[in-house]
């Protein structure tokens, strides 16, 4: 369980859709397009207000439960999770627990929580994410456009 007490460093609002330093990619869930920021700089998963709104997805828990640090410095928490929402990459699907943030370019910020759970390479020269299916498999994920070069 979080501590609701613990800082934690929020992921930060940035168009990179062309950045050559992000892995992303499109994936779904309940069939609905989401974008999708894979984010080491962030310690936690988030979903956009919007996502939330537009999937009707069902409130786990309400309270104050994450603390976040703003890249200026403001501490906002993040009251609403969302638990175990079935994030879809090609043939798998993945769950995760989502924070609702508002979130600018993206519907969903997977962040350090949920990279380690899967046990995620990311490799930045390739744009390239490999990560552990659900049966245990690999799931490979490589993001079309320009490399990145974290």
């Amino acid at each position: 369980m979080t501590n609701p007490n613990q800082q934690n460093r929020a992921p930060q609002q940035i168009q990179a859709e062309n950045a050559p330093n992000v892995v992303t990619g499109t994936f779904s869930i309940q069939v609905q397009s989401i974008d999708v920021l894979f984010n080491l700089g962030a310690t936690h998963s988030f979903i956009s207000v919007k996502r939330v709104e537009v999937l009707r997805l069902v409130l786990t828990r309400k309270s104050s439960l994450l603390s976040m640090i703003l890249p200026n410095w403001k501490t906002v928490m993040c009251e609403e999770l969302y638990e175990d929402c079935p994030i879809r990459m090609y043939e798998h699907e993945f769950l995760t627990d989502l924070y609702r943030f508002e979130l600018a370019n993206f519907g969903v910020i997977l962040g350090m929580d949920w990279l380690a759970n899967h046990q995620t390479q990311i490799e930045c020269p390739r744009s390239k994410i490999t990560l552990q299916g659900p049966n245990g498999g690999k799931v490979v994920h490589k993001r079309k456009g320009p490399r990145a070069s974290c």
